[in-house]
């Protein structure tokens, strides 16, 4: 059997350091840090593992907004 890309990534621990990269590096570029600089940033970390990780074929773990309602808010 194949595995899915979430086991293929290394499971949680590894997706949740990706995040973790991921946000670290927005935050390094100004016109992105600039809308996220106020956020609270250990949460934005755990919501964008979540949603790799759920994004993946892991387990469903992200409860945040689509990403359509995203964009119209």
């Amino acid at each position: 059997m194949t595995q899915s890309l979430y086991e293929r990534l290394g499971g949680s621990d590894a997706i949740s350091q990706v995040a973790n990269d991921v946000v670290d590096n927005h935050m390094n570029i100004r016109s992105i840090s600039n809308h996220i600089k106020d956020a609270n940033i250990s949460a934005l970390k755990d919501a964008t593992a979540s949603f790799f990780i759920t994004g993946t074929g892991g387990q469903n773990l992200y409860k945040g907004k689509s990403c359509w309602q995203h964009i119209k808010a």
